[in-house]
């Protein structure tokens, strides 16, 4: 008896832990309940390659401005070996970037951008000084959006958007305002959370974005990827990633 206790003690440890798992990575119950058997085909895939996709979460859903019934809608005009097929092409596309960061694919009507308000949004300097003349001429302020393209993809990128003011032969940052995401095509990067620094000289600025990586819409990768250093200069342009 003891023995048998013993067993549904560990088991139910088991059970619970398991749980605990699958909420964190799947959206919570609400999600595992309204797309149930496609969860299964995935789990069954993650078992298949030693992979770790997931549907959005809850708290990443709430962020770009959806909800899990967007992702249940979406996923039930396919059947379940549609969505096999579907998530076949998406694994088969991200293997490929990560190879040689090759274009990837593109779904109709998918193309999103999400842009958020910056929460250390700073002003380094007075905004009412911007609009004084000086002798060494006249101070004016503007605002510009700098964008980090990570990858071959012409439409993938994080962006930022600043004020910026030109004075004495220099444009400098006043601030940084917000920060975003494009994806027009999969895999691609979503913005979860920004931080940045402005130089001393208000010339530059540098930027760390951390992200879900979206294999295909509605279908992420379950790790969180940090990217930092990433130094914008005032009035300098778009940036390229090294590939």
């Amino acid at each position: 008896m003891k023995k048998n206790v013993f067993f549904i003690t560990i088991l139910s440890l088991l059970l619970l832990s398991f749980t605990v798992f699958c909420i964190g990575n799947n959206a919570k119950a609400k999600s595992l309940m309204l797309l149930s058997d496609y969860q299964k085909e995935l789990d069954a895939i993650n078992s298949e390659f030693g992979t770790n996709y997931c549907f959005p979460t809850d708290e990443i859903l709430k962020k770009e401005g959806r909800s899990i019934e967007e992702v249940e809608k979406y996923f039930q005009q396919m059947t379940l070996n549609e969505f096999k097929d579907y998530v076949y092409s998406a694994i088969q596309a991200d293997i490929a970037y990560t190879n040689d960061n090759t274009t990837g694919l593109e779904y109709n009507y998918s193309t999103a951008e999400h842009y958020y308000y910056n929460p250390d949004h700073l002003y380094p300097v007075e905004k009412s000084n911007l609009q004084r003349r000086g002798h060494d001429g006249e101070y004016r302020s503007y605002s510009s959006t700098q964008k980090w393209y990570y990858s071959y993809a012409p439409n993938n990128y994080l962006y930022i958007r600043s004020t910026v003011y030109y004075a004495n032969g220099h444009d400098m940052y006043v601030s940084v305002d917000g920060y975003g995401d494009h994806m027009g095509s999969y895999p691609c990067y979503g913005a979860t959370s920004f931080t940045s620094s402005i130089s001393s000289d208000k010339r530059t600025v540098s930027c760390n974005f951390t992200c879900v990586k979206y294999i295909a819409p509605n279908i992420m990768n379950a790790n969180i990827y940090n990217f930092s250093g990433i130094t914008f200069t005032a009035n300098g342009g778009d940036l390229y990633a090294s590939i």
